[in-house]
């Protein structure tokens, strides 16, 4: 797929234990079955910078699916890249013990029901939030 080649951009909702996930999906036009990549935002949340790596990554051929990990909190939950207490706050109060692990066996399970995902070929990547 090259970068003028048109990508599907949607909003979608993963089910949780906890409530419904907004996440964003990036998809190749092309129907068939392609791998997955799980992109982690960071601490800004989901700005329009992790919008434009999921939409290059999608470019590639794979489905990008984003999720919004501040799900749980009140807005906002985006932050200029000059609020960077806020952001870290926020990022702070976040779980990352079972109720994390629980949101992204969700939406593990969310990119392998698709019918445009190869199950086995799903890898995670990400930010300050996707990387310790």
């Amino acid at each position: 797929m090259n970068a003028t080649e048109t990508l599907q951009i949607q909003h979608v909702c993963i089910p949780t234990s906890d409530g419904q996930m907004p996440a964003m999906l990036h998809t190749p036009a092309d129907p068939q079955r392609k791998p997955a990549v799980l992109l982690l935002m960071e601490a800004f949340g989901l700005t329009s910078h992790i919008q434009d790596v999921a939409a290059r990554i999608a470019h590639e051929g794979y489905v990008v699916l984003t999720p919004d990990l501040y799900y749980r909190e009140l807005s906002p939950k985006k932050f200029g890249y000059d609020q960077v207490e806020a952001a870290m706050s926020m990022m702070y109060r976040l779980d990352f013990g079972q109720s994390m692990e629980n949101d992204l066996q969700a939406v593990l399970a969310y990119l392998q029901s698709r019918p445009d995902v190869n199950p086995d070929k799903i890898g995670v990547t990400g930010f300050c939030l996707g990387v310790d």
